[in-house]
């Protein structure tokens, strides 16, 4: 797979955006359930080009988890196979940044879910926690609800993967402007602030 280069200009800037469900918070022993990604071109969401997709997974997850992000027991056990789905994915996030709110855990979660499959996951990501964070240092906020409440973001919804990484999108364009107001002018300038900041 092609991965992106760090000093490409913000101007030029291809981004993915991607958020995953989960049967748990654990990334080394819980399973994904779905992935959603949405492509972010300069500073244009692109909803024409989205993936989303639940993952099979062998035995349900427990009720309260379900109560999350509603995909039910039936529904998680008659998904596409991972072997169907992830190298499709990969496919779709080729040649892009790839972009998440808290990236750390979907970054492990795809890993593992990916790697019987012999397909990598860029090492790099941007994070917009950190980020944001970074940006706006007067707020001492944390969750994605948070922040896009501070914004005036209204989300399709919560919760479910493709509508979180949509409403992750439109944060990322706030913080793309505030970045460039800034002064900076690569992804590289991004991910050195985002990196500055403690998680």
């Amino acid at each position: 797979m092609s991965w992106f280069s760090s000093r490409t200009p913000l101007a030029d800037a291809r981004w993915v955006v991607i958020d995953c469900e989960t049967s748990g918070l654990d990334p080394r022993r819980d399973r994904l359930l779905s992935v959603g990604a949405i492509r972010v071109h300069s500073d244009r969401i692109e909803l024409g080009e989205a993936y989303s997709s639940r993952v099979c997974a062998p035995v349900a997850s427990a009720a309260n988890n379900i109560l999350v992000h509603g995909i039910s027991g039936d529904a998680q056990v008659s998904a596409p196979a991972p072997g169907e789905v992830l190298p499709q994915f990969a496919r779709f996030i080729e040649g892009y940044t790839p972009v998440a709110f808290h990236a750390w855990f979907d970054r492990e979660i795809l890993r593992r879910a990916m790697s019987p499959f012999g397909v990598q996951v860029p090492h790099r990501w941007l994070d917009l926690e950190p980020l944001a964070r970074a940006l706006y240092p007067e707020n001492k906020l944390r969750t994605l609800d948070e922040w896009i409440r501070v914004f005036d973001i209204e989300p399709a919804g919560r919760h479910d993967a493709l509508l979180d990484a949509l409403a992750s999108a439109e944060l990322l364009l706030v913080l793309l402007a505030r970045a460039c107001n800034a002064g900076m002018r690569t992804i590289e300038d991004l991910l050195a602030a985002a990196g500055r900041i403690r998680l």
